[in-house]
């Protein structure tokens, strides 16, 4: 085992000296798997007793990919051994749902953290919502966000406080078009805020544009 955390070391070590952050230009999937390997590294010192050397592969783990704070362990192998998995002949399109599931806590770690840049980064172009026939562009939507922002502190919220995380589904509908619905968490707090697109139940619908996965449109059940 110190053999293979040996050689682990020596490539993680010489990742890092390639740039400032080796992972600046790295894609999201390819992040993940560098995070998952110092996670690994990681559970090796622990297991060797070596909590200080643990603690910071770890550390670099969360630096390199934060949502793996709000990931179980069998989500995050199952993710990168899907990124590792040769890619196979297939009729239709590879199966999305691991990918829809890491860009939606990437929104709500966003959300929660107040990095609005990186929420709108994930909106399309026009997003449709409850009660608002024919979608808001980005300009009509970013005072509303604004207003959203300052009249409710979300930054003392965690993800978990408004979802029942564990409760998510992912659906395909067709090539390019992802459906993610989740149950809100149980506070009645939470329904009576004036938000008509936050709801018991919410379904937010992905899909593939030019720039990549967007959500475009969601619906709320109260």
């Amino acid at each position: 085992m110190k053999r293979n955390l040996t050689i682990a070391i020596f490539f993680l070590t010489a990742m890092s000296l390639s740039s400032q952050y080796f992972f600046d230009n790295f894609s999201d999937s390819q992040k993940l798997d560098a995070a998952h390997a110092y996670l690994m590294v990681s559970e090796q010192f622990a297991k060797l007793g070596d909590t200080r050397q643990a603690a910071k592969f770890r550390e670099m783990a969360l630096f390199i990919y934060p949502e793996l704070l709000i990931m179980d362990k069998e989500r995050i192998e199952a993710a990168v051994e899907a990124n590792a998995r040769p890619a196979q002949p297939r009729t239709a399109g590879p199966d999305r749902s691991g990918m829809i599931r890491f860009y939606f806590s990437k929104l709500l770690r966003s959300v929660t953290t107040g990095d609005l840049e990186t929420a709108d980064s994930l909106i399309a172009e026009r997003l449709y919502l409850p009660e608002y026939e024919g979608g808001l562009t980005k300009s009509q939507l970013a005072p509303m966000v604004r207003e959203i922002a300052e009249d409710y502190n979300l930054s003392t919220y965690s993800p978990s406080d408004l979802y029942k995380i564990e409760s998510i589904r992912v659906e395909k509908i067709e090539e390019g078009t992802y459906l993610l619905t989740v149950d809100g968490a149980d506070d009645e707090s939470l329904y009576h805020t004036g938000i008509t697109f936050f709801g018991r139940v919410q379904t937010f619908r992905f899909r593939q544009f030019d720039t990549g996965w967007k959500i475009d449109k969601i619906t709320a059940l109260f």
